[in-house]
């Protein structure tokens, strides 16, 4: 005889609350039941997203620099000094600014990713203090030396800008496939391989700047020289940074974690420092002008730069002590146990 009670069914578990999200319960499938599978993103499909996602990166940060191009021609036309003009790159800063996300206390927990973010803020101070007055100054080392005359009304020579422009470029691009080429080969080898590479980038690219800064008032050349050096050893991080970000935190927590640290970084890097070296550069101001003394003014107050970079070096010393433990605890909280991050 067939017995009338039903014949307990079986089905996949997702039971994300207590183990790993891709772990399956022990029962069968029932065969009346359809197996759902999820296709993979294809290679081209994932192509044209990294395309796309680079295109609105280049256009976020498009208006930023736009200033530091045609710097000299707004400070002459508007009649400014150099510490308001430092002001014009944190107002654009604050304003494309938004409140990203309230601040999720367990990422405080990790001390990799307090420690990396503070060595994110301290590079994106010189890259904004760099970026906003490095054509500044560069034209008014030429003026020092004699190679042209000053800029009194606008438009000035733009030359200086269209250089540094491309260096930053070329520099940027071979410096990110070349700090994750180097990740790529030592991160078997050495667990805490990515804040290394990002601490000996940031310490070794402050004496180029160090050096470019002192070599303007006397050579123009070998100052555009050491200025792509230090930037090709700055950027060998900007593709580290966001590999640490990820291993150090959980997938729940991670747009949480980016955009506390974009805040943070912006907020406190490349929003105020243009205005802070424009503030030195004012407070260094003496009642007879000269442009000598305009190069020498900028250029006491860009030596800020170099040791932010020190520091930066120092903050991403202190992640590597710690990652390893915190990249572990992750990957054990994202497994299913509930260790603290």
């Amino acid at each position: 005889m067939t017995s009338n009670q039903p014949r307990p069914r079986t089905r996949l578990s997702l039971r994300s609350n207590s183990v790993h999200y891709d772990s399956l319960s022990t029962e069968q499938p029932d065969s009346d039941t359809p197996f759902m599978r999820t296709n993979p993103i294809s290679q081209k499909r994932s192509y044209i997203t990294v395309a796309v996602l680079c295109y609105i990166n280049l256009l976020n940060y498009m208006d930023r620099y736009t200033i530091a191009g045609v710097l000299l021609s707004i400070q002459n036309y508007f009649g400014i000094p150099d510490s308001t003009s430092g002001l014009l790159q944190t107002g654009i800063s604050l304003t494309n600014m938004s409140i990203y996300c309230v601040l999720d206390l367990c990422l405080l927990f990790s001390r990799s990713f307090v420690w990396s973010s503070l060595g994110v803020t301290a590079m994106a101070f010189v890259t904004g203090a760099l970026a906003f007055w490095t054509p500044t100054f560069l034209s008014r080392a030429q003026v020092t030396q004699g190679l042209r005359p000053p800029c009194k009304e606008e438009p000035c020579n733009p030359l200086d800008s269209y250089i540094f422009g491309a260096i930053t470029v070329v520099t940027g691009i071979v410096g990110v496939f070349l700090g994750t080429y180097i990740s790529k080969q030592l991160r078997d080898r050495l667990p805490n391989a990515d804040p290394l590479i990002c601490a000996v980038g940031m310490l070794s690219s402050s004496p180029c700047f160090f050096i470019a800064i002192i070599l303007a008032a006397t050579s123009i050349p070998a100052t555009y020289t050491f200025i792509a050096i230090g930037e090709t050893l700055l950027s060998l991080n900007w593709a580290i940074l966001a590999d640490i970000l990820l291993y150090v935190v959980v997938p729940t927590r991670r747009a949480t974690a980016e955009a506390l640290q974009i805040m943070v970084c912006h907020l406190l890097g490349d929003a105020g420092s243009p205005y802070l070296i424009g503030i030195s550069d004012a407070l260094l101001k003496y009642d007879q002008e000269s442009p000598h003394w305009d190069f020498r003014r900028l250029e006491y107050s860009i030596l800020l730069c170099p040791i932010i970079g020190i520091l930066g070096g120092v903050f991403f010393f202190m992640t590597s002590l710690y990652i390893k433990e915190d990249r572990k605890a992750a990957e054990l909280l994202n497994s299913g146990n509930n260790v603290l991050l």
